[in-house]
């Protein structure tokens, strides 16, 4: 299933230049107020949203990369959860949000289909007027195309 993840440059410079996931991710601590993940103590995770509006709950500022991934069922089965948010449109209400924490060690470079840089800052009125995103993102790598670093810099 595709699932989305925004981002910062490091993170997918690493992936991308290692081809795994090893030196990203973070350890992360049971908080019922952040969301209901059961983290493993000294495993490394990442997070992502099963819609890509979601993304707008996260900083969608330019120089942030937008991350689609596709991610085997039974993985993600075993690690969905609810995040904590706050709304995006008034920013004033804490909404429960379907999100999945998968171990980094369970990723695979192939599960990463495409990412795109933020060139321009996303509101949720930008993404619902055109969900393109057209002169929003710029395509850096695809799977299966030749991508060169320096996409990335641009």
């Amino acid at each position: 299933m595709k699932v989305y993840r925004l981002c910062r440059k490091e993170e997918i410079f690493s992936i991308l230049k290692n081809k795994n996931f090893e030196s990203v991710g973070q350890e992360c601590i049971q908080d019922e107020t952040v969301n209901n993940h059961k983290y493993i103590e000294g495993k490394k995770y990442l997070h992502f949203f099963p819609k890509f509006d979601d993304l707008l709950y996260l900083n969608t500022t330019e120089g942030h990369y937008i991350c689609t991934y596709d991610i085997p069922d039974n993985i993600l089965d075993k690690t969905k959860g609810i995040g904590k948010y706050v709304d995006f449109v008034k920013f004033m209400n804490l909404v429960d949000v379907e999100e999945y924490a998968i171990e980094t060690s369970s990723l695979d470079i192939k599960n990463l289909l495409c990412v795109f840089k933020i060139e321009k800052f996303i509101d949720y009125e930008d993404l619902w007027f055109d969900r393109s995103l057209k002169g929003f993102i710029r395509p850096v790598y695809i799977q299966n195309k030749k991508s060169k670093s320096d996409d990335l810099e641009k």
